[in-house]
C-alpha cells in the first residue's frame, strides 16, 4: 500500500520504488535480491518479450477463444448436459495427443475455431 496510498504527493515523489519492491519480494520469498547495480531494478525488467516467450502470450488468448467457442457451441444451453460432455470426451479428450488438435476442434464445432465467441463475452 506504500505505492498506492501515499500520505502526500511529496511522499510518492520521494518513494524509492526499487527498495519497496526488493523489501516486499525478500519478505515474501526469503530470497535476497541480486545487486541492482549489476542488473538494474528487478521490477523494471520484463524480458519475456525478448527471450523467445513472446509467442507464448498469444497462446493464452487463443486458449480463451477456443474455450469460449466450445462453451457457446456445446455447453451454454445446458452446462451439465451428459450428451454434450460425452461428445466432448469422445471427440476431444479420448484422442489425447494422437490427433491434430485443430482438426479435432473443427470436427467438434462443425467449423474452424474463431475468436468471435470470445469477442461476444467481452
Amino acid at each position: 500500500m506504500a505505492v498506492h496510498n501515499p500520505l502526500s504527493h511529496d511522499e510518492i515523489l520521494e518513494l524509492d520504488a526499487t527498495k519497496v519492491y526488493n523489501d516486499i519480494k525478500e519478505g515474501l520469498t526469503m530470497i535476497r535480491n541480486p545487486d541492482v547495480s549489476t542488473r538494474g531494478p528487478a521490477h523494471c525488467h520484463f524480458g519475456h518479450l525478448m527471450s523467445g516467450y513472446d509467442a507464448g502470450y498469444f497462446s493464452y488468448i487463443s486458449a480463451q477463444a477456443f474455450a469460449a467457442e466450445f462453451f457457446e457451441m456445446a455447453f451454454s444451453a445446458d452446462p451439465r448436459s451428459q450428451d454434450a460432455w460425452q461428445r466432448y470426451r469422445t471427440g476431444i479428450l479420448e484422442a489425447g495427443g494422437s490427433r491434430d488438435e485443430l482438426a479435432m476442434m473443427t470436427e467438434f464445432l462443425g467449423h474452424p475455431p474463431s475468436p468471435e465467441a470470445l469477442v461476444r463475452t467481452l
